[in-house]
């Protein structure tokens, strides 16, 4: 289960820098049950801010964690930060790096634009209306297409990465306003 605490860091206070640019935190979105904190991160140039993305990261000590989870935590996101860089697909949010700073692993993808599939779902249901067959058999055809890709993508010598999301589920499924479905 998610919750929405997390650190209390200042709006602005910059976390890391990734190339030629800088990230500052705006807020946090989750706190997860593996020690991850997800939150939205504001993109610094010399020139100003330049966007928003999602910053993923792990905490190197933490009091709901012994050491050798956290290991195994940092572990894990750091494989699927690697793994992420070889998919290049339009249904599927972009990780965009890694990198450490003091301690702390962040890895950053895009934050995409839209809304999630459990927020249609819920609101449907509240409605008391059924979303349409149309709809459904659209975004799981899209989202089949994004699993498609990652689960056969290969590396550079040809060799199946053998990459599995573990968490499909309709929080992690994006409807943008131009109509394309996006996994992250």
């Amino acid at each position: 289960m998610a919750t929405v605490t997390g650190p209390h860091l200042p709006e602005g206070l910059i976390l890391f820098t990734l190339g030629e640019f800088s990230y500052a935190f705006l807020r946090v979105l989750e706190t997860t049950n593996h020690g991850e904190t997800v939150m939205v991160v504001q993109q610094r140039s010399r020139m100003g801010p330049e966007g928003n993305y999602i910053a993923r990261r792990v905490l190197p000590v933490s009091p709901q964690h012994d050491p050798e989870s956290l290991a195994k935590i940092r572990a894990r996101l750091e494989e699927e930060a690697r793994l992420a860089t070889y998919l290049d697909h339009p249904n599927i949010a972009r990780v965009l790096g890694r990198t450490e700073s003091h301690g702390v692993l962040y890895v950053l993808s895009e934050r995409v634009s839209g809304t999630r599939l459990d927020t249609y779902v819920t609101a449907a249901f509240m409605r008391g209306v059924c979303l349409s067959a149309g709809l459904a058999l659209y975004v799981g055809a899209e989202v089949a297409s994004a699993l498609h890709h990652a689960h056969t993508r290969t590396d550079e010598h040809g060799r199946p990465l053998g990459i599995i999301h573990r968490d499909v589920n309709p929080a992690r499924i994006y409807l943008r306003p131009n109509g394309t479905v996006r996994l992250t």
